[in-house]
């Protein structure tokens, strides 16, 4: 099992910079096919590239180092770059219905060569469940007021719920 952690500070910083939180840029991690790479080492740390969709459109990139520990890892999530706009995906939504040949490539740079180290799905958490609006504002709304991650919150509750089934069996 994975699991994040972060800076609040540089969170805080992050969404103010490029209006994506860190918890939003760690359901990158929930694309199998997440392209993740060492882009450079600093201070004798790898810092990883991930590059990957959240939701159905939106690609973003997370800059994190990783930390292996016996059975499990840590991913400390260094920065995430911006979430596309509205405009944004209306124009990839645009794009996506157009045959290639009537789609103008020139103005975008040419597709630097993908280093050799890069791996897919290499952080890959296994099968995310996504919440309906509602629900999700429920649990943001409760987690937020807690200070705890919505994911956890989500999971006690669940587990919670598991138990008292398993007590009426």
């Amino acid at each position: 099992m994975v699991t994040f952690e972060c800076d609040t500070a540089k969170n805080d910083s992050n969404r103010k910079k490029h209006q994506l939180g860190f918890e939003t840029a760690k359901l990158v991690f929930d694309d199998p096919n997440c392209l993740a790479f060492v882009e450079r080492t600093r201070h004798g740390e790898e810092r990883w590239h991930a590059i990957g969709i959240v939701g159905e459109q939106v690609m973003i990139t997370v800059v994190h180092a990783y930390r292996a520990e016996r059975q499990t890892g840590t991913i400390r999530i260094i920065n995430s770059m911006q979430e596309l706009t509205d405009d944004q995906r209306k124009d990839i939504a645009a794009l996506t219905s157009q045959p290639d040949e009537d789609i103008d490539y020139s103005n975008i740079p040419a597709v630097r060569e993908i280093p050799s180290n890069a791996v897919r799905g290499r952080f890959y958490r296994g099968p995310a469940i996504y919440l309906n609006g509602d629900v999700h504002a429920y649990f943001s709304t409760i987690a937020l007021r807690r200070g705890v991650p919505i994911n956890d919150l989500v999971n006690l509750v669940l587990s919670k719920e598991i138990a008292m089934v398993e007590e009426l069996k």
